[in-house]
């Protein structure tokens, strides 16, 4: 019967250390998400369309790690997604005007 005890604590201790780095940790990074993702998409939008340089070769201009981020360049767009979609943005390139931030369709 000890033994159940001390495993139940063992197991609570680790619960609360697992949400405590998840608060401390990752909810400050979830909340810059969308604006990481809208960031993405218009940079690499212009990087594509007003530069006219490849896709692969515009990851590169970041400083930050955007390894966590997809990038697909469409006809007249680029998307950006991040955590398997869950933040997506789509940014669309107009001549003469450059790339803009638009809503994805669903």
């Amino acid at each position: 019967m000890r033994g159940v005890k001390v495993i139940l604590w063992i197991a609570a201790i680790l619960v609360i250390a697992a949400t405590a780095a998840f608060v401390l940790f990752a909810r400050p990074l979830l909340q810059f998400a969308p604006i990481a993702s809208a960031y993405g998409a218009k940079k690499v939008c212009s990087c594509v369309f007003v530069a006219e340089r490849p896709l692969d070769e515009c990851r590169l201009d970041f400083t930050e790690d955007v390894s966590q981020v997809t990038f697909t360049q469409e006809r007249d767009a680029v998307r950006a997604d991040l955590m398997s979609g869950r933040f997506a943005e789509r940014a669309v390139y107009t001549p003469g005007q450059g790339c803009r931030l638009v809503p994805i369709p669903d």
